[in-house]
């Protein structure tokens, strides 16, 4: 969950040169994002991320947010409202 794994090397040139997030310990995107934004990024892609909706069933894909969860740090932090 740190972004370093070799899948993600780009040393090839092969990879689009933008690094992976980082979905646990120090500096993880996983907390700032709630779970329906997970989701809908997971299944359907982002900007560069494809999106693995046709090789994942949506539990699956909820399965594997359950799981980013339990990471280091990356428990979902609720937003605190800010006075008007």
């Amino acid at each position: 969950g740190k972004g370093k794994a070799p899948v993600t090397d780009n040393a090839s040139g092969k990879r689009y040169p933008i690094p992976p997030p980082v979905l646990s310990g120090t500096g993880n995107v996983t907390k700032m994002r709630n779970d329906g934004y997970l989701f809908f990024t997971i299944r359907d892609g982002s900007a560069i991320m494809p999106g693995y909706g046709y090789g994942m069933m949506d539990e699956d894909v909820w399965d594997l947010i359950s799981y980013m969860r339990t990471m280091d740090g990356a428990a979902y932090a609720v937003p605190v409202e800010v006075a008007e």
